[in-house]
């Protein structure tokens, strides 16, 4: 859990106002922006172009207003506190590596869905609301990953879990395994997810074998989805024990929803301080593409 541990840790929410709510707009984006100039000259350069980038981050602005994340939105409300973020994995489950791999906020988001998919006795608009609202909040989850976890190792992590999301949301798989009720109709719940555990297990210790143990710089992205759905699963094995033969395919949906809810919320209690770096880019080049990064978390 230390790795998880170490990608915690944003600033709250406190302090940020809205556009339309007589706060933050493209002056102050475009203000902050100026800030991150140093010389005299560039200062100049700043204040000449300044009318013309606040007019274009209020219009990224009200772009992103409109464009409203209902889903996403709706399962926030979920979401009652942090709780989720230390239940999703616990250290009672044994390593199946001799280094534990960092972790990400969209990882466990992705791998929790691909469990979700799987049972089969959920309503299909349920899961596609599902998905709907997991597609809005990972694209925010991108962002705040993008600027806080730059090192080589979040950035395997965060291509692996795109290439998760493409599978399950186009192809209703997770490493190749179908997910689809029609595979999976007739097990319990029990058995859906000793079923995942197994598999990923498997991928697990297959992987271990070809290299004798040792860690690798750059782990393939099979690895490190299938660590997290053997972590995960363990662990709602773990957290049900001898009882999970009596849990519903509702009852573990609610609680996995609430779960991924409440990853997000944690997730973006780092928002305020994306903006911050965003605003206050260095590279000349780089500057107004993280204006407008900032300008569509603000809308």
């Amino acid at each position: 859990m230390a790795a998880w541990r170490g990608v915690v840790g944003g600033v709250g929410w406190g302090g940020v106002r809205w556009v339309g709510e007589g706060g933050v707009g493209g002056d102050d984006l475009a203000m902050a922006w100026c800030g991150g100039w140093g010389g005299v000259g560039e200062m100049k350069l700043a204040k000449e172009t300044l009318k013309g980038i606040s007019n274009s981050m209020n219009s990224f602005i009200l772009k992103a207003m409109k464009e409203q994340n209902n889903n996403l939105l709706e399962l926030l409300e979920k979401s009652i506190g942090f709780e989720g973020v230390e239940i999703f994995d616990t250290d009672h489950v044994q390593p199946l590596l001799p280094l534990e791999l960092v972790n990400s906020w969209s990882l466990p988001i992705v791998t929790l869905t691909c469990i979700v998919v799987a049972l089969p006795n959920i309503p299909k608009d349920t899961i596609g609301s599902l998905f709907k609202s997991v597609g809005e909040g990972l694209s925010y989850t991108h962002l705040v990953e993008e600027s806080l976890n730059t090192a080589s190792e979040y950035v395997n992590i965060r291509k692996t879990t795109m290439i998760l999301w493409h599978e399950v949301e186009h192809k209703c798989k997770w490493l190749d395994n179908p997910l689809a009720k029609s595979i999976l109709k007739g097990k319990t719940v029990s058995e859906i997810v000793k079923w995942l555990s197994d598999k990923a297990k498997q991928i697990v210790t297959e992987f271990k074998q070809g290299t004798d143990g040792e860690p690798v710089e750059n782990p393939p992205h099979a690895l490190i989805a299938g660590n997290s759905m053997y972590r995960i699963t363990q662990t709602i094995l773990l957290r049900y024990q001898g009882n999970i033969e009596a849990i519903t395919d509702k009852q573990l949906f609610v609680f996995l929803n609430g779960v991924i809810a409440d990853i997000f919320s944690t997730c973006f209690t780092n928002i305020p301080r994306v903006i911050t770096i965003r605003c206050h880019e260095s590279v000349i080049e780089k500057k107004e593409e993280s204006v407008r990064v900032a300008a569509k978390i603000l809308g």
